[in-house]
């Protein structure tokens, strides 16, 4: 029988620091975020629908050496650069019902503003890619669902003689998402403005936490 295991869980980090060396600006921001003892280790952007998030994850249990999967995101940067990095999970629905979560990954010399807007427009995008809805996060009171960009812009041409704030479909978009981030989206973020020292890291990730199997013959029957 194949084995293939599917992380139930998952926690969000992220730190930026600075630094006279890279090196060390990037252990710094690695401590930060408590991933620094791990192998990080980058993988792509599923994410089991069900899976549960650990948001107080002590990550010192996490032993030295461990291999620790991610979506991870990083930039570096020099003295008066502006640099961030993020990663988002959306939680998604197909007209079948068929529920799905996905993570995406963004950086780049830009504030954390920008980085999680890049984030958010990218998770909506893959949505439409793939024709799914975008709903509200698991932990959310309320049952939402995202409008896409396509269906946004639709919708506002509809109404636009009634919206007179309707001038640019990217801006107005944009402060939409940011608008309902909070219930539709879980992002970790960090950045640096204008590094002060030579070196400047930042860095974020969803690290997946697997549980062994009960019996280790669930491996190999």
């Amino acid at each position: 029988m194949d084995y293939w295991p599917v992380a139930k869980k998952f926690f969000l980090t992220s730190g930026s620091a600075c630094s006279d060396t890279e090196k060390g600006a990037m252990q710094r921001a690695l401590i930060k975020a408590g991933i620094n003892q791990a192998n990080i280790i980058e993988i792509s952007s599923v994410l089991d629908p069900d899976a549960v998030e650990l948001t107080n994850y002590d990550t010192k249990i996490i032993p030295h050496a461990a291999f620790a999967k991610c979506v991870f995101a990083h930039q570096k940067g020099v003295k008066g650069e502006n640099i961030s990095a993020a990663v988002g999970v959306a939680w998604m629905v197909a007209k079948d019902g068929t529920r799905k979560a996905y993570v995406v990954e963004a950086s780049g010399y830009m504030d954390i503003s920008e980085v999680k807007k890049e984030v958010m427009l990218s998770l909506v995008d893959l949505a439409e890619a793939e024709n799914l809805q975008i709903v509200s996060i698991p932990e959310s009171q309320e049952n939402s669902k995202l409008l896409g960009k396509r269906e946004w812009v639709k919708h506002m041409a509809e109404i636009g003689k009634k919206y007179e704030g309707f001038k640019d479909p990217e801006k107005d978009y944009a402060k939409y998402l940011k608008e309902n981030a909070d219930k539709h989206f879980r992002i970790a973020a960090a950045g640096v403005d204008k590094i002060s020292d030579d070196f400047g890291y930042a860095a974020a990730a969803l690290v997946y936490v697997l549980e062994v199997p009960e019996k280790i013959s669930d491996l190999i029957s």
